[in-house]
Parts: structure tokens; sequence; C-alpha cells
């Protein structure tokens, strides 16, 4: 009976220990585990950038990885050569700002930081019922819901993340449960105004997709990242990470000013990482890949290389149009006589008082748009402002030879406008763009400028205003920006011009080749045929004679 209770007691404690062992608390994977692990996030390419970015947001030593030319060129200040990094390991920060080229792997880093956040967070002293949460904040909620649907899909494919789903997970939001025990929530958030879409709960962290993009207070935004960012400073959980990732964009904003500030000085309450394509995804961008960005870049005059790729702010103003495309698309001789067989098009970009009153016209040769003439009418001082009616008589006079009467035209007056037209043979169409609309318009003639799709003449207000033309980058997008100048001019060719190029005509046939005469053709027949041999000279004063008659 003893020896019986003795392996009794030797089984239960067995038992107790084995229990006891199963229920030890697992080992919870770093961030770079999460990121590179096949069975978490499967980034097993990860360069030795996106390695340091995982220690850093996780509070780890570099170690050897500090001694990477590339990790400490996206710690060193750009901007500041007196600010360098001094390569030690920074703290574990409270915002971590990331600004990375496109297709660099950012979207799967926040999203395995939202499941390392909501594994990791500090949930002492919560209250039964209080569901911890990670919000993923974007631009729109689409954007954010794109982030979101990377970061479902990945839990759901990987057993290893979907073994800590509490419930099926819905289409913007997701539970993992937290070694605690709690549950703690995933979730798109859109923004609203003053941040008010992020307070009246606890957050262990939050993601600001498309940071740079975002605007600051400064903006005048409705919904802004400051407003933001100040709404979540008592809501963040001990222990939680802000992380502001995306691209460059505008020099201007909440994350420009983070990155002038700290990139380069890490402290434990921000840190900026910036990184070029290549140090970030040396897979996806080749050198090829890399000089084909650039060249393309170059020709077209555009932001993408120097955002997406080179990782760098936008210039906040440059020229729509260079002089050297300029000239290349300018011909010698000023106006082009009508031709019977062409099909031109005309638009004007109407004024009163300070503005010039534009006219352009154009035709379709060898696949390009040739503009035959373009004129300008502005008020004199002894005058003062224009007269429409004889600005549009003088206009009529000047399209009869093109036989051009639809004449395109913005919205400003045109009721008016149209009345007035009507009494001199022409008719108003109006081409009434948004501001947005108008930009890629804009940005429309650009490209055919640089590609040469476009034959100017020598006008040298029309190049003036081409030359004047700025390109301004804002957070909200880009806008153009027409030269102003002391004589009253606002850039007057430029809206024309872009309104005139928008129209189709068809290419211009060649001239038609004059109807053969059948009686010179009998006479020439006959000369031929049967007049003595005359000199060549004597033949040709007979046709000339006939010709004469």
């Amino acid at each position: 009976m003893r020896r019986s209770g003795e392996t009794e007691l030797r089984r239960a404690v067995r038992a107790l220990e084995a229990r006891s062992v199963r229920e030890l608390p697992e080992a919870e994977p770093t961030l770079e585990e999460f990121f590179v692990s096949p069975d978490y996030f499967d980034v097993g390419t990860a360069t030795a950038v996106q390695r340091a970015v995982c220690r850093i947001a996780d509070g780890l030593p570099l170690g050897p990885l500090a001694e990477e030319p590339l990790v400490r060129a996206s710690l060193d200040s750009w901007t500041d050569r007196t600010r360098p990094w001094d390569g030690t390991s920074p703290p574990r920060p409270r915002e971590l700002v990331l600004v990375g080229a496109t297709r660099s792997g950012k979207t799967r880093f926040s999203a395995a930081q939202a499941v390392h956040l909501a594994r990791t967070a500090n949930l002492d002293g919560l209250k039964s019922g209080e569901v911890p949460c990670v919000p993923i904040v974007s631009l729109t909620t689409r954007l954010a819901q794109e982030a979101f649907a990377q970061l479902r899909g990945t839990v759901l494919a990987r057993p290893a993340l979907r073994r800590w789903l509490v419930e099926e997970p819905l289409a913007t939001s997701l539970l993992l449960r937290h070694p605690s025990g709690t549950p703690v929530r995933i979730e798109v958030t859109a923004g609203k105004r003053a941040g008010s879409s992020l307070i009246a709960r606890w957050l262990v962290g939050v993601v600001f997709d498309e940071a740079p993009r975002m605007t600051g207070s400064a903006d005048g935004a409705v919904v802004s990242l400051d407003d933001s960012l100040a709404a979540i400073q008592s809501r963040v959980r001990p222990g939680g990470q802000v992380l502001l990732i995306g691209s460059p964009w505008a020099p201007s904003g909440t994350v420009h000013a983070r990155v002038i500030e700290h990139h380069g000085a890490p402290t434990d309450r921000i840190c900026v990482v910036r990184a070029k394509a290549q140090w970030l995804n040396p897979i996806y961008w080749t050198d090829d890949r890399v000089e084909a960005l650039r060249r393309s870049a170059l020709a077209s005059d555009q932001l993408s290389y120097r955002t997406d790729c080179e990782a760098d702010f936008a210039d906040a103003e440059h020229g729509l149009i260079t002089a050297g495309e300029l000239a290349a698309v300018t011909r010698d001789t000023l106006d082009l006589p009508a031709e019977t067989h062409v099909t031109y098009a005309a638009a004007i970009d109407p004024a009163a008082r300070l503005n010039a009153w534009t006219l352009v016209v154009k035709k379709r040769a060898a696949g390009k748009d040739v503009v035959v003439l373009c004129r300008q009418w502005q008020r004199k001082a002894e005058t003062g402002a224009l007269d429409p009616d004889q600005v549009l008589g003088e206009m009529a006079k000047i399209l009869a030879p093109y036989r051009v009467r639809h004449v395109a035209t913005d919205k400003w007056q045109v009721d008016t406008l149209t009345a007035l037209a009507r009494r001199h043979g022409l008719i108003l169409l109006e081409f009434d763009w948004s501001a947005h609309e108008l930009t890629e318009v804009y940005l429309d003639l650009q490209a055919k400028i640089a590609r040469g799709l476009v034959e100017l003449p020598p006008d040298p207000d029309l190049r003036a205003d081409l030359l004047g033309a700025r390109r301004r980058v804002t957070s909200s997008g880009m806008v153009i920006d027409l030269a102003a100048t002391s004589d009253g001019r606002h850039g007057d060719y430029v809206p024309a011009l872009a309104r005139c190029l928008r129209q189709h005509v068809p290419d211009a046939a060649p001239a038609p080749l004059p109807k053969p005469d059948p009686e010179r053709r009998m006479l020439e027949a006959a000369v031929a045929r049967y007049a003595p041999r005359p000199s060549r000279g004597s033949r040709q004063r007979v046709i000339q004679r006939w010709d004469v008659r």
C-alpha cells in the first residue's frame, strides 16, 4: 500500500513537472526574426540596412552591422555634414522614421512590426475588456487597406502566425493573442480631424504609412499628421512604438522636418533611417533598372528618380520646361501661311485688364502639332481695359484664311464672350478643367515638348511664358505656377497653347497635284510627232505660247 502511494505521488510530481514545462512562456521572436524567417514574413534576402532597421526598432545592438558602409550611410545625416552618426547603437526610439525608396520592403516591414508590437507590448494594468490596438493609418483608407491586406494575407498563410489568431480576420481588422491571453487588435484607421480616430483606447503602436506625403498642421489641412501624433502621445503603452514610413516627396511637412532635425542624431525619442533603392532591395533595383529610371526621368524632367530611387526629397519648385527642350522644337519662321488642304484648330486665353488675351493656332503634320501662329492683345494705358468685341473681331479676320470658326476657351466670362463671338462668325468651345486636370494638361504639354512632338514659332513672349512656368511640389500633390511679369502678363500663352494642343485635328495630307489639261497634252503630242525637229528651246517656246493663250 505504501509503495503504491509512492508510485502515485511520483506520477503526480512527474505530471506536474511536465505540465509546468509545457506552460513555460516561449521566447518571442525578435523583429529581425519576424522579418526574415520563412515561418513568419519570409524576407530571407534582407539586406544589412533592413536588418539594422529591425535591430534599431527592437533596441538591440547593431553589432557588426554598425561597420557596414551602407548602414552607416543610412544613419548618417545627408544634409548636415557637421552632424555625422557616431557609430554607436542607437537606443530604442519611441518614434522610428523610415524614409526609403519605393519597392524596398517598407510595407512588409511595417506589417512585421505591427505583429511584433502586438505580441511584445507591455499590457500590465489593463482592465478587463480593454482591447489595445495597433492602428494602420495612411493618406486614404484605401491605401491603408492595401497595407493591411499584405499583413492579413501573411498571417493567414503562415501557421506560426495563424495560431495566434483569436478569430477569423475581417477585411479591415484582426485580433492576435498576446502571451498574457489579452487580444490585441490590428486595424485600418481613417485619419480624422485632430486625430479623433486614434483616441479613447490604448495603443501598443501606430503605423503611419506614406507618412512623408501627410501634411502638417502648418499646411492648414483638416487631417494633419501633427494633430494625430499629438493625440496619441498619452495613449501609447510603455514600450510601444510609432512608425513613420514611406518614400520622400515634398520638402515640407512633419516627416521632412524630422529628417532635417534628427537624421544623423538618433535619440530614444526619434531615430531616422534613410535609404536608397539598392540599399534596401538590390534584387529588384538592379543597375539596369536604376539606370533606365534615371534616363527616363531625365528625358521627361520627372521627379521619379529623385524620390523613388535616390530617397531624396523633391525640389520645392523647378522649371516645367528647359531652355534646351524649347530650342529643339522652335523653328526659324514666325508665322506659317494657311493651306487649303489642311485642318486647323485654335484656342484662346481671354483677358480684360491685367493679363494678355492670347490666341494660338495649330495644325498636324508628320505626327507633330505645329503652331502656325500666335497672337496676343494687351490693354493700353490710355484706353484701359480691352474691348472683347474688338478683340474678337480682329481675331475673326486672323482666323478667316485658316477656315477656323470653333475656338477653345476657358470658363471665364464664357456666356458673354460666346454671344459676342457669334456676331463675328466664331463659336467658342468651353474647356472647363479642375485644378488637378489643368496640372495634368500642363504636364502633357511638357511631355510633348520634351519628346519633340511640337513645333513652335520663335515668338519671344511665348518662349518667356513657357520658360517661366514652374513646377511646385506640395504635400497634397504638384501644381504648376505661371510666371507673372511687371507688364501685367501671367504666362498667358501657356494655357492657350495647352488648350490648343489638346484638340484633335487630322494629319495634313500632301498638297493635291494639279489636274491634267487634255488640250495641252494633245498639243505636246502633236508637236512631238508632226513638227520638224526644232531645237529644244524652240519647242519649249511653242508650249509657253499655248500657256499664255
